[in-house]
């Protein structure tokens, strides 16, 4: 179904109902931030040097779990996404842009965590 088989619903006037009330566009903000977290875990399980069932012990977890995270639409604990990371060997720097322009806030964590063999490394 295209845009215009839509009946009764004009998706750009819709959108910019959303767009304009403050609730309705943090609402918006919010699914999209999960959507894009259940990416994230995809692209990082898939791209970890460790198998699902290793990434899993890492987190304290059973494969089962990892799969129903997977299966999940992003909206998860940041202690989960962050245990999930940290197993598939990736650090975090959490990044926020200014929606009319001007400088990012750029916040890395600390290093010291897991190294791609399990063996914990100094913090920097």
């Amino acid at each position: 179904m295209t845009e215009s088989d839509s009946p009764g619903i004009d998706l750009a006037s819709e959108l910019a109902r959303i767009e304009a009330d403050p609730v309705e566009r943090a609402s918006l903000a919010a699914a999209q931030l999960a959507g894009a977290i259940g990416s994230l875990m995809e692209q990082a399980i898939a791209a970890a040097p460790a198998a699902k069932q290793e990434i899993a012990a890492a987190m304290g977890v059973t494969p089962a779990r990892v799969s129903q995270l997977l299966a999940s639409d992003g909206n998860v604990r940041i202690a989960t996404l962050a245990r999930l990371l940290d197993a598939c060997d990736f650090e975090i720097t959490v990044v926020a842009t200014p929606r009319g322009g001007g400088s990012n806030i750029t916040v890395p964590l600390p290093s010291g965590t897991r190294t791609r063999q399990g063996k914990r490394r100094p913090a920097a």
